[in-house]
């Protein structure tokens, strides 16, 4: 025995179909990326505004172009641009290749003129340097990986928990949409049909009808299943229906967003109902903070959207990117608390694993994407272009980094965090050395006790020996 939480997971069918669910979202997520950086790009971040047109903030490739951040894109070939619409005309589309020149509309200072914009290829190193590389989206990621390790943890070790899923489908949307963030939402995408279909459709309709589901579920069984749902363990799969059918034919209208805002109000009310009518101090406690975490998270994007939906404010991408960040760092953080203090799952080992994991990614990520850029810059100024090989010799020193890595941040975060079981274990492996030389009974004897002592330090220790038969 080590002390830790020895908790057998059993997975039901049911179980098993819902972690392939995951895995699909997780894969679908990935392959849509992928597919959206092979679009013929124009390489800028835009942002909607109140005036007409789409507002060009920061050049994510860093090569030479005629635009410049705060302008205002109004049209492309004399065809308007609209926000709101999320499309282009045919001819745009079909003019939207590789290598083409296209002319943009642009309001500068107050004045329109007319500017020639190649498309061009998106770039890894540029792109990883200027937008993964943002400390503000860097700490987003970051958290929400971290996030999502915990939240996937809790559902390996504890299926049987009925808040177990729900969770995971939240925090997984979560960690998709600041994942998805990195790659702008533009003309590359409303060119495309097919990924026009993927952002106007699949994405919509899984982020107003999943996420909203399992927040209310979550609610209804966190910490403990309320009395409602008890009697009626029904009731989210009738949401979740009810869902279904009212936005398969609405996707892409206000209907779709009403829809989210007011789930995730009724799912943080929920919520708040559950920290007023928790009556026994450990519930009590979770509640506060893995539920503190949560309103505070959600409830920040929450009025942050619905500001912004009736025009209360303007928030700019910057600002919805600082609100996800903070949103992402605040959950992690309280629902770690709540693990580990109030032994909220019974499976406080996650913590100490999601450290040393999370901590060891960050930082291979941050050498493995700071390798390709820096190698990457320096091939590039001696050769004039970009090679293969250096992304083959960045993933070999990953490779080599790895496990010495792993056993210091284990030590580190053992020593720093965990002191008490480090000093127990650091006190059982120096009595096991003792006890593969020493001969002697009495000094055996003796540092033993010495072990028992200090390791768990009970009022009284006493040792019976049972003497051998001759």
């Amino acid at each position: 025995m080590n002390g830790e939480s020895k908790i057998t997971p059993h997975f039901t069918r049911r179980d098993w179909l819902r972690a392939i669910v995951i895995l699909v979202i997780l894969l679908y997520t990935i392959v849509e990326l992928a597919y959206r950086f092979t679009l013929p790009t124009d390489g800028w971040m835009v942002t909607e505004n109140e005036l007409p047109g789409l507002t060009y903030v920061q050049n994510l490739l860093g090569e030479a172009s005629p635009l410049q951040a705060r302008d205002r894109v109004i049209a492309v070939e004399g065809d308007p641009v609209d926000y709101a619409v999320y499309s282009t005309s045919a001819s745009i589309q079909d003019a939207w290749q590789f290598g083409a020149v296209l002319h943009y509309s642009v309001v500068r200072d107050g004045q329109e003129i007319i500017l020639p914009v190649e498309l061009v290829h998106w770039q890894l190193a540029p792109w990883v340097k200027n937008r993964l590389f943002d400390p503000t989206h860097l700490i987003g990621l970051s958290s929400a990986l971290a996030l999502l390790a915990v939240a996937a943890a809790i559902f390996i070790r504890r299926p049987d928990n009925p808040a177990a899923f729900p969770f995971l489908i939240m925090i997984m949307f979560f960690s998709l949409s600041t994942w998805s963030e990195t790659l702008p939402i533009g003309f590359p995408v409303w060119t495309d049909p097919l990924a026009f279909f993927f952002q106007d459709k699949v994405n919509i309709f899984l982020l107003a009808v999943l996420f909203p589901y399992a927040l209310v579920r979550f609610a209804l069984v966190f910490p403990r299943p309320k009395p409602i749902q008890q009697r009626y363990p029904w009731l989210p799969e009738i949401f979740l229906l009810f869902a279904t059918l009212l936005l398969t034919s609405t996707i892409g209208t206000s209907i779709s967003w009403f829809w989210f805002l007011f789930s995730m109000f009724l799912g943080l009310a929920i919520l708040v109902h559950n920290g007023i009518t928790m009556r026994d101090p450990v519930s009590r406690a979770q509640v506060r903070w893995g539920v503190g975490g949560i309103l505070i998270g959600i409830g920040a994007i929450a009025i942050s959207m619905t500001a912004n939906t009736f025009g209360l404010v303007q928030l700019s991408d910057r600002a919805f990117d600082l609100i996800g960040a903070f949103s992402t760092t605040m959950i992690g953080v309280t629902i770690a608390v709540a693990i580990s203090r109030y032994r909220l799952f019974d499976i406080d080992v996650i913590i100490r694993k999601t450290l040393q994991y999370g901590v060891l990614t960050l930082l291979l990520a941050m050498v493995y994407f700071g390798s390709i850029v820096l190698l990457q810059g320096l091939v590039e100024n001696i050769t004039g272009k970009q090679l293969p090989i250096v992304i083959v010799i960045s993933t070999l020193v990953i490779a080599a980094l790895f496990n010495p890595q792993r056993v210091r941040i284990q030590e580190f975060i053992a020593r720093r965090f965990f002191r008490k079981k480090y000093d127990a274990e650091q006190t059982l492996a120096r009595f096991a050395e003792f006890a593969r030389d020493e001969v002697d009974m009495d000094k055996l004897t003796t540092a033993l006790m010495g072990v028992v002592d200090e390791t768990l330090q009970p009022e009284q220790v006493s040792l019976w020996l049972k003497s051998s038969r001759e």
